[in-house]
């Protein structure tokens, strides 16, 4: 398999240095990104290659931690006056970048060059989007980081489930035919609740409910189909397990001081656990460490057929950074980064993990690393993404507060949505006054 991959990649990259048009300007280019650990070694052969392929051209990549730590560095460089000229940047940063004066949009490239925004799936371009613009082309995918459900075939098998749940009913209802109890002991539960990015959001999504309004300026998670998502899954954990998701935390806490790197993952590849949403990055998870589990993927249960798989709460976009010494060809770095089988899709298919660009994913081998490919593909269609503005990070934290301390019994969901919805809005407000 390994060998496969490195043949069709050896292929496509010798077509690179070929085929890719040469530029003579004796041009440096710096980069700014934050792929750790083997990931930077791939990062930098995608970067010797375009150097190969545009003479003349040199390229330095820079590596920082991911989180705040790269988003501080770059305010920091752009401040002092030595930016990069790419930069990999969150979702969520790009707002706050483009009222800096930061990134340079970049629809007019998409327009010139004849890219249309069909090639990503909608919920990955669209977190670029900022003011009607877009400022980045999407690197990875968002859309997956919560969709998924995992379930334990073996565990399904023994309690006579022929397949995984696409309703809310349906997982409900397989949840509590799986769940055993060795007393007052939970001794396998039927579905874990929190897995994946912004969990509580995903549910809140799937469930029918809505984060924001279209122009994003006004809360509605506090609207009546949100109210009853929170309610129903609040129940379902009553109906699962004696003492509500606290019986599952608790079997989870067990393994937790057993040392496993995750209590999660571990309990449903040893079959304590039947069901776990999570997202595309776990099956590597599962399959390096777990290699002899039997499990398979599907998408996550909305609570209507067919309904949402998720939220998708920003990804990191490959980005122009205003002042660059040579916009064009830092446009070129940039597609060059995203937009190549032979590079961006490579790039993601050696980690196992879908690529933004729709036609990257029907590569054969995505096939035979994961017998559920398609499934992948199908989450990433529906799921939602959330409009990208400076405030948004803060209005979904509030958000998964309100939503957590609801399941758990310790608000009612209306109150706690409502409150948590007060103070969004409040947030909200205050920063289009300071903009208008």
């Amino acid at each position: 398999m390994m060998r496969a991959m490195r043949r069709w990649a050896v292929l496509l990259l010798v077509t690179v240095v070929f085929l890719s048009p040469p530029s003579s300007a004796e041009t440096n280019l710096k980069v700014l990104h934050c792929w750790t650990e083997h990931r930077n070694e791939w990062i930098n052969e995608m970067l010797h290659a375009f150097e190969q392929a545009y003479p003349g051209v040199s390229v330095t990549a820079e590596l920082s931690a991911c989180g705040n730590v790269i988003q501080e560095r770059f305010v920091t460089q752009v401040v002092a006056g030595t930016p990069p000229d790419v930069v990999m940047i969150h979702s969520l940063n790009i707002p706050g970048s483009v009222e800096r004066g930061f990134l340079v949009a970049v629809d007019s490239f998409l327009e010139r060059d004849g890219i249309t925004l069909d090639t990503w799936y909608p919920s990955e371009i669209e977190t670029a989007r900022w003011a009607g613009r877009l400022y980045g082309l999407p690197m990875r995918t968002g859309g997956d980081t919560n969709s998924l459900l995992y379930y334990n075939r073996t565990a399904f098998a023994e309690g006579g489930i022929g397949g995984p749940p696409e309703t809310w009913d349906e997982w409900l209802d397989i949840s509590r035919k799986l769940t055993r109890y060795d007393g007052d002991v939970l001794a396998r539960a039927g579905s874990a609740l929190y897995g994946g990015d912004y969990s509580e959001i995903a549910w809140l999504v799937a469930g029918g409910g809505k984060v924001l309004s279209d122009d994003a300026r006004s809360v509605w998670f506090a609207g009546s189909e949100s109210v009853e998502a929170v309610a129903f899954l609040k129940e379902a954990g009553d109906l699962m397990y004696f003492g509500g998701w606290r019986d599952l935390d608790a079997m989870l806490a067990q393994l937790d001081q057993s040392g496993y790197a995750s209590a999660p993952r571990h309990a449903f590849a040893t079959g304590r656990l039947a069901m776990l949403p999570n997202g595309i990055l776990e099956y590597s998870y599962l399959k390096d460490a777990y290699p002899d589990a039997d499990f398979g993927i599907a998408v996550r249960p909305a609570r209507q057929l067919g309904g949402p798989s998720g939220v998708n709460a920003g990804t990191f976009h490959w980005a122009i950074v205003h002042g660059t010494s040579d916009v064009d060809l830092a446009w070129e770095l940039v597609k060059w980064l995203s937009l190549r089988e032979d590079t961006a899709g490579y790039f993601m298919l050696r980690q196992a993990r879908p690529s933004p660009v729709r036609e990257f994913n029907n590569n054969p081998l995505y096939f035979e690393l994961n017998p559920d490919w398609m499934v992948v593909g199908e989450a990433l269609s529906r799921s939602v993404p959330l409009p990208m503005l400076p405030y948004t990070g803060e209005v979904i934290n509030l958000l998964a507060a309100a939503v957590g301390s609801a399941l758990y019994g310790d608000a009612d969901p209306g109150a706690a949505l409502a409150q948590a919805a007060e103070q969004a809005q409040g947030i909200i407000d205050a920063y289009w006054r300071r903009e208008e």
